[in-house]
């Protein structure tokens, strides 16, 4: 008896091809290596990303912090020498030179909160500028620079904007430290006033 004369031949035959040509696809696309370098960039894609932009926000929040710093020292002189109670400057005419200080980064005229308060005898207390809960509770009305030889304690404030909280809503691994995803930049000067000579003194 001939293939051709068994029965059902020709269906067994395709069965066993279908089943050859299955597994055949099957190897080619197991050993298919098209698209790895796609799925390895998708798995770790995001987490590069993340770090490229934890790596910039940090030293934009540093660059600005060192801004605030440095933009706050210079103002503090007109204190410091007596130029602001002698011209008798306001606390906005006092931002407004502080202000001057600050290239970029920095929301200054919108942003910054100044306070100012003197002693004649030790350091002035300033409270807190946050409260338990992460508000900002300072105020920056307080202005008082003092008169010769007082303690003068000089505190800017701003709040900076941190962007990986908003484009990783679900990673906490930010910059944040406030209640409505802002990190608090502080800085503060304390000194004495030089013995300058008060405004009507011959």
């Amino acid at each position: 008896m001939t293939l051709a004369d068994r029965p059902g031949w020709r269906q067994s035959f395709a069965y066993a091809a279908a089943r050859i040509c299955g597994w055949r696809t099957v190897r080619r696309l197991t050993a298919s290596e098209q698209g790895a370098t796609a799925v390895e960039f998708g798995l770790i894609g995001p987490l590069f990303l993340g770090l490229m932009l934890a790596i910039l926000e940090t030293g934009l929040v540093q660059l600005a912090s060192m801004q605030l710093d440095t933009a706050t020292t210079e103002a503090g002189r007109l204190i410091l020498t007596g130029q602001a109670q002698t011209q008798g400057l306001s606390r906005e005419q006092f931002k407004k030179a502080l202000c001057a200080n600050v290239v970029a980064l920095i929301d200054c005229d919108n942003g910054v909160l100044i306070d100012v308060k003197s002693s004649t005898s030790g350091v002035p207390d300033l409270p807190k500028p946050t409260d338990g809960a992460g508000n900002v509770t300072a105020t920056g009305n307080d202005w008082d620079p003092g008169s010769a030889g007082s303690v003068v304690i000089v505190r800017a404030l701003y709040q900076y904007p941190i962007l990986a909280r908003f484009l990783f809503p679900g990673l906490r691994f930010d910059l944040a430290d406030l209640a409505n995803g802002k990190r608090l930049l502080v800085s503060t000067l304390v000194f004495t006033n030089e013995p300058y000579a008060a405004p009507g003194t011959p």
